[in-house]
């Protein structure tokens, strides 16, 4: 399993996130009872016991025996997807969490100052004169946006954070030195 980390690029939604978490954790258990229903004992004696199952021939081995074989194989193949498809929905989990304790960190602004235009993630810390905005994450693809990665802009403390565009600016998301 690969380590996760925020991308620098707009990110999907938290909701659509977990829509896609909650799809994969559905299919993973239809696939779980689907290999439950296929290979239960009563259908591997059923399986074993129907004597038009086709069955390779192995020397030193009994018909039983290579039926059995072939049940086994099949049902590790079945088991081994459905461990596919649980790498799938930990690793969505994951991607989940992470940009859910992101966005509990971060800031989303879009807003024009004198300095210029925020408009982004960005990592806002709190000084005497000052508050801190670090550009994380673009809202845009636009390599003009990607450049301006990790750059400081610095905002008077003076200034009003009421507006819509301060919105998602919040006490728990502002940091200190």
């Amino acid at each position: 399993m690969s380590l996760y980390t925020p991308s620098s690029y707009p990110m999907p939604s938290i909701d659509s996130l977990e829509r896609e978490c909650e799809k994969l954790r559905v299919i993973y258990r239809e696939h779980l009872a689907a290999i439950e229903a296929e290979f239960s004992e009563e259908k591997k004696q059923a399986y074993l016991a129907d004597p038009t199952t086709i069955c390779f021939k192995y020397p030193n081995k009994t018909r039983e025996e290579c039926l059995t074989d072939q049940w086994n194989r099949d049902k590790a193949d079945c088991q081994e997807s459905s461990g596919r498809k649980l790498t799938r929905l930990s690793e969505a989990r994951i991607k989940c969490d992470v940009e859910i304790a992101f966005q509990a960190q971060h800031c989303h602004v879009h807003a024009q100052t004198a300095e210029g235009i925020l408009f982004g993630y960005y990592k806002v810390t709190r000084y005497p004169t000052y508050y801190s905005f670090v550009l994380k994450r673009t809202s845009e693809r636009d390599p003009l946006w990607l450049d301006k990665i990790g750059k400081e802009t610095k905002l008077p403390i003076s200034l009003d954070l009421r507006g819509e565009e301060w919105s998602n600016v919040t006490r728990q998301k502002i940091h200190s030195p």
